[in-house]
């Protein structure tokens, strides 16, 4: 855990670092998170949370999040965004309500973006693994998902020191993988969750994401 800390804060340092140095993603990132405001949750509503690394990840999100909001319209959608690139693309559009940046993972910060912004379903895309935020939604009840993911031996999760990152697979209500042999190696590590298949764009299941 402490090389955790130590590990996220020195990233966060070194992009402002970068930013006081002119690099044009670095000042972006930090200029976009000084005055963010996350939005009040209108009364009697609900809202699926959808987060995303980058540009990238968005597009392999965006299908599930409009399969979900086709089951529930009338919640809102808040999509949050690591890097500038996808937060630069939807910003001022309508394809969701909210489009925010995450804040840095810590702790004090993960409960304070989770009590403002209130989500009633969470879905994380591809490769996000943040302790955190991870551990405030599991505390706070909140039903979370990691879609698109791919899984590879050699990642910390199944390796001996890696106790930290499957900790951090357990927080998920369900895992939704993009191909069986992702499937495999998780099924070695006995999460307590639902683990369901992906291929091609079809769910091998479609139960974790009825709302």
């Amino acid at each position: 855990m402490v090389l955790y800390r130590l590990g996220t804060s020195a990233y966060f340092l070194a992009i402002r670092l970068a930013a006081k140095l002119g690099v044009g993603q670095a000042k972006t990132w930090v200029e976009g998170r000084k005055d963010q405001t996350v939005p009040r949750k209108r009364a009697g509503r609900k809202r699926i949370w959808l987060h995303c690394a980058s540009l990238g990840e968005w597009e392999q999100g965006r299908p599930v999040l409009e399969a979900l909001r086709k089951q529930r319209p009338e919640w809102e959608a808040v999509v949050s965004f690591f890097s500038p690139s996808g937060y630069e693309r939807l910003r001022g559009t309508a394809v969701v309500d909210h489009v925010l940046y995450l804040p840095p993972d810590a702790p004090s910060a993960a409960r304070d973006w989770l009590d403002q912004l209130q989500p009633d379903v969470a879905v994380f895309v591809k490769y996000e693994f943040w302790f955190y935020h991870l551990r405030a939604l599991a505390g706070a009840g909140v039903p979370t998902f990691l879609v698109a993911a791919h899984f590879r031996p050699g990642q910390p999760f199944f390796k001996r020191y890696g106790s930290l990152h499957r900790k951090m697979l357990g927080f998920y209500t369900a895992i939704i993988t993009q191909s069986a042999a992702s499937v495999d190696l998780l099924n070695e590590l006995n999460l307590p969750g639902h683990v369901a298949l992906l291929v091609g764009g079809t769910h091998a299941s479609t139960e974790p994401f009825t709302l």
